[in-house]
């Protein structure tokens, strides 16, 4: 089923505090880290957009049906728990998180953890040295390391064969595709039935995001999006010098000088709430 595209603001004012904003897209929900503060909207019918009380959170990540951050307790997971994957482990000093269709990574002082749904090794972690950078998928799980980026999990879509690498400083995953910064470009591989993975021309981008099955890249000239626009998700609006995205399986949301803006499908409002 169609939806049409949708534009909303969803929330005004830029002014930011100590903590880098992020913006998280789930399969029908959106978080946000906004002046030190995690605010979600959308659909809640496993209490994904309800997170706990939060003490200083400093990293967000939004899975298909549950949400994670990370404040100064640790990591604090709520939303859909069939497979475990909001079941927090131990972790020491936790740095990042990803959040999948079904499973969770963290990143911590020890290395890389995951948890949820292992129906094909997804939270199978490998020996990784020295890993920097998570992402999650589906059925899939990588991480940036000392020797480049390494896959576990699925390799239905080709989300294991990695292109040749230089020096990944980044990495996002969709459904099954995953994609990197690297020496100034961007770089993609997996699943391309939309084309998710085939980068139009950027001008040094320097942030990647991707979910569902597209992708976007902030660059010089502002944010540019590809892959599937079945309800918008790809055709990005005028925006007001666009600071950071995120993206949903349908929908897109940008943080610009006037505030957070968000496209494409809206069936279960979110692109219209969180003011």
């Amino acid at each position: 089923m169609l939806y049409r595209p949708v534009l909303f603001f969803v929330m005004s004012g830029a002014a930011l505090a100590g903590v880098p904003p992020i913006i998280s897209g789930g399969y029908s929900h959106t978080c946000a880290l906004l002046n030190d503060q995690v605010k979600c909207w959308g659909a809640n019918q496993t209490g994904q957009i309800t997170p706990p009380t939060l003490n200083k959170p400093t990293a967000l990540a939004a899975g298909v049906l549950h949400s994670c951050a990370i404040d100064a307790d640790g990591v604090k997971c709520w939303g859909y728990n069939e497979s475990g994957q909001t079941n927090v482990p131990k972790l020491v000093s936790p740095k990042t998180i990803a959040a999948g269709d079904r499973h969770t990574c963290a990143l911590d002082a020890k290395g890389v953890t995951c948890w949820g749904k292992n129906d094909a090794g997804q939270t199978n972690v490998p020996k990784l040295v020295s890993p920097t950078a998570i992402s999650a998928g589906i059925f899939h799980s990588c991480a940036i390391v000392s020797e480049g980026v390494k896959c576990w999990g699925s390799n239905r879509d080709g989300n294991l064969s990695i292109p040749k690498l230089s020096h990944p400083t980044a990495i996002v995953s969709g459904t099954a595709h995953t994609c990197v910064l690297d020496e100034g470009k961007v770089k993609c591989w997996g699943a391309n039935g939309f084309g998710q993975t085939k980068v139009p021309k950027l001008d040094r981008p320097y942030f990647i995001s991707a979910a569902g099955y597209h992708t976007c890249a902030l660059d010089n000239k502002g944010l540019k999006c590809w892959g599937e626009n079945t309800s918008g998700e790809s055709t990005v609006p005028k925006l007001n010098s666009p600071k950071t995205v995120g993206l949903g399986n349908w929908h897109t949301c940008a943080l610009d000088q006037d505030g957070i803006k968000c496209w494409g499908e809206n069936k279960d409002g979110q692109c219209a709430g969180g003011s």
